[in-house]
């Protein structure tokens, strides 16, 4: 039977990653097998929440989505 909630292999992007309902998510995805990118504002919170989270292939990046002009692309 395939489990609807088994996020293996699946990549998302979670905004508000460092505090709340964000970080709940970012640790439950995770359980669920997800790998995520967090994008929050607060390092220390964000590294916070990395340490919660189940798995290795989790990234975070530091960006204020209310400055967007300044976000840098790559």
């Amino acid at each position: 039977m395939i489990n609807p909630m088994d996020l293996t292999g699946k990549q998302i992007l979670l905004t508000g990653a460092s505090d709340g309902i964000g970080a709940q998510t970012a640790i439950q995805l995770s359980q669920l097998g997800a790998s995520l990118v967090l994008i929050a504002r607060k390092e220390q919170k964000l590294k916070e929440v990395m340490e919660k989270m189940v798995g290795v292939d989790h990234h975070y990046d530091i960006l204020d989505l209310s400055q967007i002009s300044d976000i840098e692309c790559h």
